[in-house]
């Protein structure tokens, strides 16, 4: 009986010992918590004070006179690129401020393209709205989510009524890339075809800086259309149209613009009139 006794001492001991190293850790653990709770609620505070910091920067670079504004564009950038990827929103007076004098800038400037690039795609993620279909990136994130390209389909085809109304062609909630070799060639082939007005509707537009080889405007353009009849009474035609105005109009689009340097001569034209025209939506009567 006396060595049951000295086991089942033993066997309590460990066993003590056990709960008692458990309760050491839950402690431990415990305290681990609370610190944590507070770390994160210490580093909420200091995000929430790095966006008052990026609003108060991005306030008084709008306020700023011409020359001190164009002599501050790297510090511009950077800004608007912290407001871009921390989703910061500012009054619609302090964008205008900035799209402002930046179309006043002197493009030679330092840091004028890439500061027109940022603020562009800013200024697209701050107005762009979601459609009711499944759309390219959800509100104002830059997903890396696989979204289909426009020109891997046709578009929504042009209806001809008569010689006077016509619908345009349309896209929807896919990518199209304007410095893309590939996709221009696509495009411009379906524009020369039976559709030479396309909408981009709640589409990811992203341009990088290189060449543009689009067609982006008609000049009095020749085509023909067939206005479908209805019967013996009402004969199927066809009419010729000389077209003058855009061949692309951009409606609710998130552009994504990304280039370190000045962009080709198209691009330019292409990102100044963006840059002057509504945030997410566009007609750019550019010629090719």
């Amino acid at each position: 009986m006396a060595k049951i006794d000295v086991i089942e001492e033993r066997l309590n001991n460990h066993i003590k010992f056990a709960w008692g190293v458990i309760a050491a850790t839950l402690g431990v653990l415990g305290c681990m918590a609370v610190e944590l709770y507070r770390i994160n609620r210490h580093l909420g505070e200091i995000d929430g004070f790095k966006q008052e910091v990026t609003k108060i920067e991005l306030q008084t670079q709008a306020s700023l006179p011409q020359p001190a504004f164009e002599k501050a564009l790297p510090d511009i950038r950077s800004a608007v690129a912290t407001a871009r990827k921390d989703r910061i929103k500012v009054p619609p007076a302090v964008i205008e401020g900035l799209r402002s004098k930046l179309l006043a800038s002197d493009s030679s400037a330092p840091d004028f393209w890439p500061t027109l690039s940022e603020f562009v795609s800013y200024r697209s993620s701050l107005s762009y709205r979601a459609s009711a279909a499944a759309a390219p990136v959800p509100t104002m994130a830059y997903s890396m989510k696989k979204i289909p390209d426009c020109v891997d389909s046709l578009p929504q085809s042009m209806r001809i009524e008569s010689t006077s109304s016509f619908s345009k062609g349309l896209y929807e909630n896919c990518r199209f890339v304007l410095d893309s070799e590939a996709q221009d060639k696509k495009l411009n082939a379906i524009l020369s075809g039976n559709t030479p007005v396309i909408v981009f509707q709640h589409c990811l537009i992203e341009y990088h800086g290189g060449e543009i080889n689009l067609i982006l405007a008609w000049n009095k353009e020749p085509f023909t259309f067939v206005i479908p009849g209805t019967g013996p009474q009402d004969p199927t035609t066809f009419t010729q149209l000389r077209l003058t105005g855009p061949a692309i109009d951009f409606q609710n689009c998130l552009f994504n613009f990304s280039f370190q340097n000045a962009p080709s001569s198209n691009g330019q034209l292409l990102s100044t009139a963006l840059l002057a025209q509504d945030a997410a939506s566009a007609s750019l009567p550019v010629a090719r």
